[in-house]
This record gives structure tokens, sequence and C-alpha cells, in this order.
């Protein structure tokens, strides 16, 4: 079984939200580092968090920066035809902003 830990790397206010990256850091049974992974959560002003599904290996300040064109846009799902949640990226996020 692998461990993992869970340090913050970031709370940034905007817009009423809080925007906050953890970054989860897997390790082996040895004690190693297994992976590294980031997971971004944003807090509404209601106080509901959610989670904006984007690649846990996407830079910081590059999830910050689509996490606040995402709150923009009032955080929409972006499911595909499925219903299946979908990762959002620059391409998915100008096009949310573009229509």
């Amino acid at each position: 079984m692998n461990n993992i830990t869970n340090e913050i790397l970031c709370n940034e206010h905007f817009e009423d939200h809080i925007i906050r990256v953890d970054e989860l850091t897997e390790l082996n049974m040895d004690g190693n580092i297994d992976s590294i992974k980031n997971v971004c959560w944003v807090i509404r002003p209601d106080g509901e968090s959610r989670i904006f599904n984007v690649s846990p290996y996407t830079h910081v300040e590059f999830i910050i920066e689509m996490a606040k064109t995402w709150i923009a846009c009032d955080c929409p799902e972006n499911k595909d035809e499925f219903g299946i949640p979908q990762k959002w990226d620059a391409d998915s996020l100008h096009v949310l902003v573009s229509s």
C-alpha cells in the first residue's frame, strides 16, 4: 500500500471564490516518491467545493489562470456526450469563453 502526503501549494482569492491547489505526493513501499500530482479545488461563495478538473501534471500557475477563467464562466461542468467528466485545458476553456 502506498502512502500519500498532501501539501497546500496555493490559496488564492478571485471573485469571491477561493482557488486552492494541493500537491499530492505518492510514496512507494520504500518511502521513495512514486508520483507527484496537483489537485485544484474551487470553493464558491456559498461554501460549495468543486474540483476544477485539469490534468494533475499541469503547472500550478497555469492551473490558477485556467481556474480564474472557469470561475468567470460560472464554473460549468465539462462532460462528454455520455455524461463522463472531461478535463479542462486551454483549448476547451477557449471554446467556452468564445461561445
